[in-house]
């Protein structure tokens, strides 16, 4: 059963690239709300969008310039613009106190039936007269709106035959190139900001609301989020000769003979003096077309497409594929439409199957034909693409909040593009199987507009209450969920469950959200009320005191920081019939839970009840974050909410740090932006940030981040009492920090000596990255630590010895306690129960991974090694007349603040920025050029 009801709007847009960081970008500027008339005229609107103009020039210069700067104006449901900036201007603008917000445009990834059914919305063809679908009269005259790269008209699932008239309240329209119907009832594009941001020239792919990638044909159809597979699973059995059977997964054609076909490993077929690695996964012009011809190819998964391994195995002659999972895949397999015979085995299979290559002299093996199979086990389980918490931003709301099926989701497919999107790949199919949470998301969004058109008096919030409650977290085997490795899943994978529609029709409950719970929220997260007044009604809103996160009248509860009793407060909404509500809870490990009171009575349909829940950590309290739930049940309605308190101090939910990219899209002087077009039939390009002096490529601001963020704390010199001892300190810590690089085969005790460094440096069309290690006087470069140590011994260099050997011991002292104000962090691994400590020295931001580290740090911190360091660090301080640095700026006056500013178009000089003092040029510029020498000594 198709949505053969829910009638259609797509608003199609052409996808952002990450910013170029030139000297003009694409910003949006938010303003917030509007303050419309109660009839909006067209006059109204032109008055909105001149407001804009008049806003921007008095950043741009003119009238004029505002005009040719923008480029969309938002004039009805948020107040804001659109517009090309440089980055001082967009700095400005968001000074001003009318501005909310000023954004870079982003690129939005794409995250790429049966499903209906395993919903239980229908079932084997027949929809029950209990299903949502009846309930909600097929979704009738319910429009959906769809952002994404387009539609396919043509594709049967949007076939308006059965339909009525298109519902008079819609006012859109629809594009030209467009043959809209009763059931795709609109459709526009956006392009505008796309053209802008990479000042590529506008074709005919970019102005039509056609799609020619597939990802918005698919997604619409599924509707008219965490993403879990289903019980139907499209089986291609890998069989050996020796008698093995491995169960995979594929849409490929049939190999061509019914014979056993001769099976090697593609790292065994890779091209004289390539790479082993490369072949291995299959990678472009990897593969020895003599070793590989006729043969089935064993690919690993993992680096490049899966589609791409089957092509350069096919172009290498093969005449099959066997994709073996790597171990972070684990059982997640996908339903690809391979360009050859193939089949997608699991890791555990895949190990087997190398293990049989290995061992095999002459191995042989079959792919079957796929089939569709329905009922498979366990069903669903969470795959390993699916986003997992905790919340990094609000800590405080469980994310994510619900999951649905994302996994081999059939659909509609644009004819413009293959099923693999592969330039050699001439096929076309008006249907194609995807996976992603973007084909879960259409899932919830289909259920959504159900469940509006048979509640319309519902809040957003209400619907999103009733999703979550009624969701289920055991599968069909009636045990709890697993994840892709088969491992007991948790909120943190799935949030409140997998969605069960019929049962959000009923909720008997409801955690629902008013305006003011909103406003509460944004004082609660630390905006003041200068923003919060933007958004309320009431131009003189203050934040009530008080207003507390974890009040929030979420379905869900998270308490990020449990050390002491704590208790939370939630408002229950009846949408039932009148009855009685009873608690029942399942207690966290190491928590105790109470809940006041334990029994609620609605007298009628819309009464509001208030309970509280009492958190306490127990004597015994387990680290990381731990999972209860708690029901409210009358016997025929469940309303079953998350928690999931923290009984430790978690620092890494809690602490904010510090980024260099985060302001505007800025990143660091020096490095470079590179955008590079897939191809210019979808207009789709890619953005690599390059990192300077490495050549490292990062495909996201938030990788940037993540590689930066150590270099940003270690930066922070402003804590320490002086000058002096904040350049001791910085680098101290850095060499204690290289002396934890370590390789396998090293001796025991070894660490890179102080004035060495590391250079990493890309290979060319790869990923990987090969380092060298480099003593500055010499220029030498060795690839391992091994060969340091070993040249090292042999010539005899007693210093750097000394300075690389510190004392090591299994365990720290037994009276050795953590000094005041140092830091505790735990990290709980993925898809483990074990937790990682770390420990962060204060003003540093040095980390080490254990007691004894950081014992070993402060005695290295105190013994001689580091009184020679300061001797040495006091002869580079020297200045031009032989006087000591320490002499010069010991003076009645010293220095308050010293702030370090980056300079210079490679972003490699630093000056000395002084507040508080008169400090001569001259030990200005010998500040700096010690600094230089000290953090290149880091690299």
């Amino acid at each position: 059963m198709s949505l053969q009801s829910l009638s259609s709007l797509i608003l199609i847009v052409t996808l952002f690239s990450s910013p170029a960081f030139a000297l003009k970008k694409s910003y949006i500027v938010y303003l917030g709300s509007h303050a419309h008339p109660p009839q909006i005229s067209s006059a109204h609107l032109d008055g909105v969008a001149h407001s804009h103009r008049t806003f921007l020039a008095s950043f741009v210069g003119s009238h004029e310039n505002a005009q040719e700067a923008i480029f969309y104006s938002y004039k009805r449901h948020i107040n804001g613009f659109a517009a090309v900036l440089d980055e001082n201007e967009a700095a400005e603008i968001a000074k001003h106190p009318d501005v909310v917000s000023v954004l870079p445009n982003k690129g939005r990834k794409l995250h790429t039936t049966h499903s209906w059914n395993f919903m239980l919305l229908e079932k084997n063809g027949v929809v029950h007269k209990s299903s949502l679908w009846n309930k909600a009269g097929y979704g009738q005259d319910t429009i959906i709106a769809n952002l994404d790269t387009g539609v396919w008209p043509e594709s049967k699932s949007f076939s308006d035959e059965g339909y009525g008239a298109v519902p008079a309240r819609w006012k859109g329209r629809c594009h030209k190139d467009v043959p809209c119907n009763r059931k795709l009832i609109g459709a526009r594009y956006f392009n505008k900001g796309y053209l802008a941001f990479t000042g590529l020239p506008s074709n005919a792919s970019l102005e039509t609301c056609r799609d020619h990638d597939g990802h918005g044909s698919h997604t619409l159809s599924t509707a008219a989020v965490g993403a879990s597979s289903m019980d139907r699973e499209f089986q291609a059995f890998v069989e050996l000769n020796n008698g093995q059977s491995f169960k995979g997964t594929s849409l490929s054609k049939p190999l061509p003979e019914d014979k056993m076909y001769n099976l090697i490993s593609a790292e065994e077929a890779k091209v004289s003096n390539g790479n082993a690695t490369d072949a291995l996964l299959c990678k472009k012009g990897s593969l020895d077309p003599e070793k590989v011809k006729g043969k089935i190819v064993v690919c690993l998964r993992g680096d490049n497409a899966r589609v791409d391994k089957g092509q350069q195995a096919l172009a290498a002659g093969a005449a099959g594929m066997i994709l073996c999972n790597d171990k972070a895949s684990g059982n997640e397999i996908i339903s690809d439409a391979h360009v050859l015979p193939a089949s997608q085995i699991d890791y555990k299979d895949g190990e087997a199957l190398f293990s049989y290559l290995s061992s095999t002299k002459d191995p042989k093996g079959y792919i079957k034909a796929p089939t569709a199979t329905l009922n498979t086990k366990p069903a669903p389980f969470m795959a390993s693409f699916s986003s997992r918490g905790p919340n990094s931003i609000t800590p405080g709301i469980l994310k994510p909040d619900i999951t649905a099926p994302g996994v081999n989701i059939i659909a509609a497919f644009t004819e413009a593009t293959s099923p693999t999107d592969l330039d050699s790949d001439h096929r076309r199919t008006p249907f194609n199987t995807e996976s992603g949470t973007s084909m879960s998301c259409p899932h919830i969004s289909g259920v959504v507009g159900l469940l509006k058109t048979l509640h319309p008096q519902w809040s957003p919030a209400a619907i999103r209450s009733a999703i979550m409650t009624t969701s289920r977290t055991r599968d069909n085997r009636r045990k709890p969920m697993v994840d892709e490795s088969f491992k007991k899943a948790n909120p943190f994978s799935y949030g409140s469950g997998h969605v069960q529609p019929n049962k959000a029709a009923h909720p008997g409950l409801v955690y629902d959200l008013t305006t003011g719970d909103y406003l509460d929220f944004l004082c609660a997260v630390g905006y003041n009320n200068t923003v919060v007044q933007l958004f309320a009604e009431d131009p003189q809103y203050t934040c009530r005191q008080g207003a507390n996160l974890l009040d929030f009248n979420y379905p869900s509860i998270t308490v990020p920081n449990l050390t002491d009793s704590i208790t939370v407060t939630r408002k229950l909404t009846n949408v039932g019939p009148p009855a009685t509500y009873n608690a029942h809870f399942r207690e966290p490990l190491g928590v105790s839970v109470s809940v006041d009171p334990k029994q609620l009575t609605f007298n009628k349909t819309g009464e509001v009840k208030t309970f509280q829940m009492t958190l306490r950590p127990k004597s015994a309290k387990p680290s990381g974050y731990v999972f209860g739930e708690l029901t409210w049940t009358d016997s025929h309605h469940y309303t079953r909410s998350s928690s999931s308190p923290s009984p430790d101090h978690r620092r890494e939910s809690q602490l904010q740090i510090a980024d260099p990219t985060s302001f505007c899209g800025k990143i660091l002087p020096g490095w470079t932006v590179v955008n590079r077009p897939r191809s210019s039939r979808n207009g789709s390009v890619d953005t690599y940030f390059i990192e300077p002096g490495t050549g490292r490529q990062f495909s996201s601001l938030e990788a940037i981040h993540r590689h930066l963020a150590r270099e940003v704390n270690d930066r922070r010199l402003t804590r320490a009492p002086s000058f002096f001892q904040d350049m001791t300190r910085v680098y101290e810590g850095s060499r204690i920090k290289q002396d934890h690089r370590r390789v396998e085969y090293a001796s025991k005790g070894f660490r890179l000596p102080r004035g060495w460094s590391v250079e990493e440096v890309p290979r060319k069309n790869s990923h990987y990255i090969d380092k060298y290690y480099v003593e500055r006087k010499t220029g030498k470069r060795f690839r391992s630590l091994v060969s340091v140590e070993r040249y090292l011994r042999e010539s005899g260099n007693r210093i750097d010895q000394q300075l690389m050997v510190l004392q090591n011991r299994r365990g720290h002292s037994k009276d050795f306690s953590l000094p005041d104000g140092w830091i505790v962090e735990e990290k709980p691994r993925r898809n483990s129960s074990h937790i990682d400590r770390s420990y962060i020295e204060p003003g540093t931001g040095n980390k080490f991974r254990s007691m004894a580290a950081v014992e070993r740090y402060l005695q290295a911190v105190e013994n001689s090694t580091v009184n020679m360091v300061h001797s040495e660090q006091l002869a580079l301080l020297m200045n031009r007349n032989g006087t000591r640095f320490q002499n010069e700026v010991i003076d009645p006056n010293p220095p308050k603040k010293v702030k370090w500013v980056l300079t210079g178009p490679g972003g490699d000089k630093f000056t000395a920025n002084v507040s508080g003092s008169d400090v001569s040029s001259l030990v200005k510029q010998t500040w700096s050029e010690a600094f230089v020498s000290l953090i290149q000594d880091r690299s």
